[in-house]
Formats: C-alpha cells, sequence, structure tokens
C-alpha cells in the first residue's frame, strides 16, 4: 500500500527536479512557477480521480492517484494526485518567504507587506474557504470542482496567517517563538515519533474512551513531550565532539 512515506519520497523528487528546472527563472517566476504547478493540479484532480478503471498496473498507478473502483480498489493515502499540490505549494511559500528575515535569518516577509494586513487578510480568506465554515459548505455543493481549489486557497490562506502572526507577536512573544523553533528544528523526528501515539493503539483508545475533552488533553501532555525529547536531543548533540575535534590530532604526552 502506498503510505505517507511513498508518497513524501516521491513528491520531493518531482518538487525537487522542478524547483532545479525553475532555479535561474526570474524571481517572481520562481515563486509563480510552483503555484501554478499547484493550481493545475488541483483544477485536474476530479478529472484524474475520475479515471475507471485506471490505466497500467494498479500499483504504479497508486502513485498518480487512488482509485476507488473494485476490484482495482487501491489503499494509496498520499498519491500525487492531489498531494503534490501541496507540495509544490510549500515550495512557492519558501521561495516566497526565503531571505527576507531580519537579523540574518532564513524566512521572513518581505518588508514591502504589511504583517498585520497579512494577518487579517488571511484569517478571513481562510475562513470564508474552510469545509466547515460559514459559507463553504453552501457554495461547493453548486461547483464541487472547486472542492481541492478551495483546500488549497485554504492552507494557503493558513500559512501566510501563521507568517504573518509570527512576525507581528514573534518580537514580543518572549519564550514562545523559541519553543517552536525547537520543535521545527526536530520536526522529522517528531513526526516519526507520535504518530503512533495519536493515531495508533495509545490513541485510539483515548479517543474511544475519553472523548473529547481528554483527547485534548493528551494533545497538550503530548505536546509537551515532543518538547522534551527535542530538547534533550539537542542536549545530547551539544555533548558530541565535532568532526574537527574528532580529527584533531592528539597532543603529545608530557614526560
Amino acid at each position: 500500500r502506498l503510505d505517507v512515506v511513498h508518497g513524501i519520497g516521491s513528491e520531493l523528487v518531482v518538487v525537487v527536479l522542478g524547483l532545479g528546472a525553475t532555479s535561474r527563472a526570474p524571481s517572481a517566476w520562481r515563486v509563480a512557477l510552483p503555484a501554478l504547478g499547484a493550481l493545475a493540479i488541483a483544477l485536474t484532480a476530479p478529472h484524474v480521480l475520475g479515471v475507471a478503471p485506471p490505466p497500467g498496473p494498479i500499483r504504479v498507478w497508486d502513485y498518480v492517484a487512488r482509485f476507488d473502483v473494485a476490484p482495482l480498489s487501491s489503499g494509496a493515502r498520499f498519491p500525487l494526485v492531489p498531494w503534490l499540490g501541496y507540495a509544490l505549494l510549500g515550495a512557492a511559500v519558501g521561495r516566497a518567504l526565503r531571505g527576507h528575515a531580519a537579523e540574518g535569518g532564513v524566512f521572513g516577509l518581505p518588508p514591502t507587506l504589511s504583517p498585520r494586513g497579512l494577518l487579517v487578510g488571511g484569517a478571513i480568506v481562510a475562513a470564508l474557504v474552510f469545509e466547515s465554515g460559514p459559507v463553504a459548505p453552501h457554495v461547493l455543493p453548486h461547483v464541487p470542482w472547486l472542492r481541492n481549489v478551495a483546500r488549497l486557497t485554504f492552507y494557503s490562506s493558513v500559512a501566510t496567517t501563521i507568517a504573518a502572526a509570527v512576525a507581528v507577536f514573534a518580537p514580543r512573544g518572549g519564550r514562545v517563538p523559541e519553543a517552536l523553533a525547537l520543535l521545527g528544528r526536530h520536526s522529522l523526528v517528531i513526526y516519526a515519533v507520535h504518530l503512533e501515539i495519536a493515531y495508533g493503539l495509545p490513541g485510539s483508545v483515548i479517543m474511544r474512551s475519553l472523548g473529547w475533552g481528554a483527547w485534548g488533553l493528551c494533545a497538550m501532555a503530548l505536546l509537551l513531550a515532543m518538547g522534551a525529547l527535542a530538547h534533550g536531543i539537542e542536549r545530547i548533540e551539544a555533548r558530541r565532539p565535532r568532526d574537527h575535534e574528532r580529527s584533531a590530532p592528539r597532543a603529545p604526552a608530557s614526560a
């Protein structure tokens, strides 16, 4: 079954090839091209997912889309359609934010944009296109081909809102930005560890027997535990000798 890691791996290969092919384009196009690719996938997703039966071996087409047509039903969870669109969207956002951070950082908002305006605008757009919000449920049933576009818009507006919130609140946020940066540096380890807790047996038992309130408390406890794990990793790494220390010649013993 094509699962999380297979999907992420294949999508990263496609994204890296696409970013390499557009690396010499003008700066505006370097952002626009992956964003347009994400939009194209969102628009064509209903047509690709509607192919029945898919041409070729089903295990090969697992990487393209998830087909639920018996007896060729696929177990794919993160195929290229529509998930590659989100990966391309992330690449576009990363390129747009790269190189604008203050004080030697890597990512930040361009100085020509208003962080507070983006914060308000991104939150409004996210509320409008959210599938369970007050507006989208009344619109999307009449234009189902826009559903993937609405999802892409929702996540892009969420990313914009988060970036704007960091720009507005981080300078006076105390240790909160540091804690988020700690989690971000070790996000892959946290991702691997928390999966079995949140989506495995512990999570299912908590949800089934304790309900949403207890689930929220357990989610907070899990977040604190992952923070402790990330802090422990950094303490271990700080005690390890660096490469240049390992290769340095030993001082001769004194007589």
